[in-house]
């Protein structure tokens, strides 16, 4: 009988053409199930909390997948951490009851956006922290983000192609914080849209450098349109930190 498994994953995204499985693509999503089936000569399909884009990484990204098989689960982790590629791992597996979905039961994803603020470029942190290398207004963008907060139609902050399903979600909490040349920007939501939050950071950058104003963030969010935020930050700066359920 198969048993279903929760796992949560982390993973350095750059080498991958972003989760989902791809033909003739490496994603993470394939990676991973392409080493399950050869570790435990079981082919499976592997469920993920969100489906990240191509350069994002992942701390706290989780996943769901059934095995017909009766080991323990230390046992599935160093297994598949033995096999797979280094900058995926599997930090903790789990069993769950059948009914689990890592994606919809999920309530509350936090992302983080990594920027390096320093006039010299890092070139080792290069691939999970965004070398803005200009100065940020803290203060600015903290009242900007403001704008985000609750429940909003953010279509004007996606390249999401989804007609039929709802775009509104509720942003519960945008904390910013300082660490000597790096800033983080910590956003916590309901779910996010395709692209979202480098949208919305891309655009508080833009309001950094003066190419928009308070005024169009409130635009996009009042009259959603899709293509009015034109600004999207790299997908390099951006960690699924912590997904809860």
């Amino acid at each position: 009988m198969k048993q279903r498994y929760k796992a949560t994953i982390s993973y350095n995204g750059s080498n991958y053409h972003g989760w989902a499985a791809q033909p003739k693509q490496i994603t993470i999503q394939g990676t991973i199930e392409q080493t399950i089936a050869k570790v435990f000569n079981q082919k499976v399909k592997v469920f993920a909390a969100g489906r990240t884009d191509a350069g994002v990484n992942a701390l706290g990204q989780i996943i769901h997948f059934d095995l017909d098989l009766n080991i323990k689960c230390k046992q599935i982790k160093e297994a598949l951490n033995k096999a797979l590629p280094y900058d995926i791992r599997f930090n903790e597996v789990k069993k769950t009851h059948k009914d689990f979905n890592a994606r919809f039961n999920a309530k509350n994803k936090i992302y983080i956006y990594s920027i390096n603020t320093d006039k010299k470029i890092n070139a080792i942190e290069s691939n999970h922290i965004y070398q803005y290398n200009k100065p940020i207004n803290v203060r600015y963008l903290r009242q900007i983000s403001k704008k985000f907060l609750g429940k909003h139609n953010f279509l004007s902050f996606s390249t999401d192609e989804r007609e039929g399903e709802s775009l509104i979600r509720e942003i519960l909490s945008i904390n910013i914080s300082v660490n000597k040349k790096l800033v983080y920007i910590k956003i916590k939501g309901t779910g996010f849209l395709r692209s979202q939050v480098r949208m919305m950071v891309g655009s508080l950058l833009a309001c950094n450098e003066n190419k928009l104003a308070v005024k169009d963030i409130n635009s996009f969010i009042k009259n959603p349109k899709k293509g009015q935020a034109t600004y999207k930050a790299p997908a390099c700066g951006l960690t699924l930190y912590k997904v809860y359920y």
